[in-house]
């Protein structure tokens, strides 16, 4: 979940960067970005993270991001 607290501005670009515990992989095609159907993210080089983007942040909404692992 990613938080914008600044009560005036948006926070534009925004991305999350998750890294996952050993032995979890993503499922294809789970990420959901406020509950509805979000484009699988992008993986770091060394397939240690993934990048989920999550675009403009209006001032103190939340946007939660969720997918599945295997």
């Amino acid at each position: 979940t990613v938080e914008n607290n600044s009560g005036a501005a948006a926070i534009n670009a925004t991305a999350l960067l998750d890294t996952m515990d050993a032995g979890l992989r993503y499922k294809a095609g789970s990420l959901r970005i406020d509950g509805k159907p979000a484009p699988d993210p992008a993986f770091e080089a060394d397939g240690s993270a993934m990048r989920i983007v999550l675009g403009t942040v209006p001032a103190f909404p939340r946007r939660a991001a969720s997918g599945a692992s295997l």
